[in-house]
């Protein structure tokens, strides 16, 4: 209700985690679907297991791609095969989107219908000549700029967090800003590496 009083247009939902021994699939499945009946905007499923030690099951995924009110799922896995599992559950109304920064390619190729990326914030343009490239047909030149698009979401994104977005977004002259409490900023060594990422991939 927040979200949408703030203007969003959809919301992204994941796992609760705590106890996580209890967050069984049945237990999941009455979470996601009493916030996606009550919620007043779309919702999104968000699929992050490094973070929620939850992998949704791609039978959770096609039941709740069901609900009215569920329009698609963000999978940040990177797992391709589980990802094309995913995918049975894609249809108008259900869209997967590949939240990988290091698999786009590949998940557009498996028939993703787009992505959600953290390295977007401080790559934008490389991901959108990415996209734009596969798109026109040619997935080799495509699949070049995944290649050095991957180790910017995985030493960046991927290693420190919002953290070494935020220094990264403040690196290519964007406003990432203070982390928030209780994350603290980048060391100085972090930022060394995020700052030579950055420049060999040609954003500095």
């Amino acid at each position: 209700k927040d979200a949408k009083e703030a203007g969003a247009n959809a919301v992204l939902v994941i796992s609760p985690h705590y106890f996580l021994k209890r967050m069984t699939e049945p237990a999941l499945l009455t979470h996601f679907r009493a916030v996606a009946d009550a919620s007043p905007l779309p919702v999104l499923l968000y699929n992050m297991p490094a973070y929620s030690h939850i992998v949704l099951s791609p039978a959770f995924v096609q039941e709740m791609a069901r609900h009215d009110n569920v329009i698609g799922m963000k999978d940040s896995a990177g797992n391709i095969p589980v990802l094309q599992q995913y995918l049975e559950a894609q249809n108008d109304q259900f869209k997967v989107l590949t939240g990988s920064g290091g698999t786009v390619v590949p998940a557009l190729a498996a028939g993703a219908s787009g992505a959600i990326l953290a390295i977007a914030l401080y790559a934008g343009p490389m991901v959108r000549r990415m996209v734009d490239l596969f798109r026109a047909g040619d997935r080799d030149a495509a699949a070049a700029v995944q290649a050095t698009l991957a180790p910017l979401a995985m030493d960046i994104a991927g290693a420190m967090g919002p953290a070494g977005i935020k220094a990264a977004m403040d690196l290519v002259g964007l406003s990432g800003g203070p982390t928030r409490a209780p994350l603290l900023p980048v060391s100085a060594e972090e930022l060394e590496t995020i700052r030579a990422r950055l420049a060999g991939a040609g954003l500095l």
